[in-house]
């Protein structure tokens, strides 16, 4: 594999932490609304984040 500048490496790191929030803020959201189809959409769109974020990391090993 080719190795990453810094900046590609920095802009990785940004992004997985944009990951993270955004995974927490679905979560927060799912736990606090009332109707389950609603709860589901967060709930997926949170699944779909950590699945996003999961690939970035792979990209840094």
């Amino acid at each position: 594999m080719a190795q990453r500048t810094s900046k590609e490496l920095s802009a990785l790191e940004d992004l997985l932490s944009q990951k993270q929030c955004t995974v927490a803020k679905y979560q927060a959201y799912a736990n606090q609304v009332t109707d389950p189809a609603l709860r589901d959409v967060f709930l997926d769109l949170s699944r779909r984040q950590r699945e996003h974020y999961n690939t970035l990391l792979r990209h840094l090993r």
